[in-house]
């Protein structure tokens, strides 16, 4: 979380995170908004990151770290999100591409089928980690449809 003196943080392009969850959304922002309590930011951003953030494998993580509410809730707060195992080397250039696909459709189109870029996400990011295919088939049964960007 950022302290009253970081509002430069805002005036930059950052990914943001809404205090309670129920569906991975991490959102790139590239508008200089302003947000109130109940959203976080990184300002250390990149698309690769934002691919990770929004890929299966990081919500099954949540799911195992993060305080859960009423619901089924994730309480999405920084000892939590500051978790997660972000991998430094293998596909930043694919995913990154994949990322900025996903937010060009989306921006042209609101309502754009972008399933099949979000499932190669996932797929690479199983790779990033190491998965195997039944710890995948895990992830796959307990995360479900969810996004990757």
């Amino acid at each position: 979380m950022l302290s009253c003196g970081a509002t430069h943080e805002f005036e930059q392009p950052k990914i943001l995170y809404q205090e309670i969850a129920t569906y991975q959304s991490f959102a790139w922002d590239a508008t200089r908004s302003y947000t109130n309590n109940k959203t976080f930011l990184t300002p250390e951003t990149s698309h690769f990151l934002l691919g990770i953030l929004n890929a299966r494998p990081t919500w099954f993580f949540l799911g195992l770290t993060a305080s859960k509410l009423q619901g089924g809730a994730y309480q999405m707060q920084t000892p939590y999100v500051s978790q997660i195992p972000i991998p430094t080397s293998g596909s930043n250039t694919a995913i990154t591409g994949l990322v900025e696909r996903i937010l060009a459709l989306k921006a042209a189109d609101g309502r754009a089928d972008v399933s099949g870029l979000e499932g190669e996400i996932n797929e690479r990011v199983y790779a990033l980690y190491g998965l195997r295919p039944d710890e995948i088939r895990m992830i796959e049964e307990q995360v479900g449809g969810g996004g990757a960007g």
